[in-house]
């Protein structure tokens, strides 16, 4: 690292947070650099329908899917919101 770069703005992507909540409350996270293709390649899927027809009301309209998951305790059903969060900066999680 050069000793002149400013610590707080090397891999300024990995202060942020992507949350996912769901119309029951359910309520998932992930590092953006888990997701992003050049540091953690993490693949999640959006789904909107199943074998061509929409998702069921109790799992849609999306429903999240994260398949390299061993446990899959971050796949969700009724995605109702996604958000990213600093967690450097004094905020608060937006309303849905």
């Amino acid at each position: 690292m050069d000793p002149k770069a400013d610590p707080r703005m090397k891999n300024s992507e990995l202060r942020l947070v992507v949350g996912v909540e769901c119309r029951d409350g359910y309520l998932i996270t992930f590092s953006l650099g888990e997701l992003l293709a050049d540091i953690g390649n993490r693949h999640v899927w959006l789904a909107l329908d199943m074998d061509g027809q929409p998702l069921p009301q109790r799992d849609g309209p999306i429903r999240l899917i994260v398949p390299e998951d061993v446990k899959p305790g971050r796949w969700a059903h009724a995605v109702q919101a996604i958000f990213v969060v600093n967690i450097t900066a004094p905020t608060t999680r937006p309303a849905s």
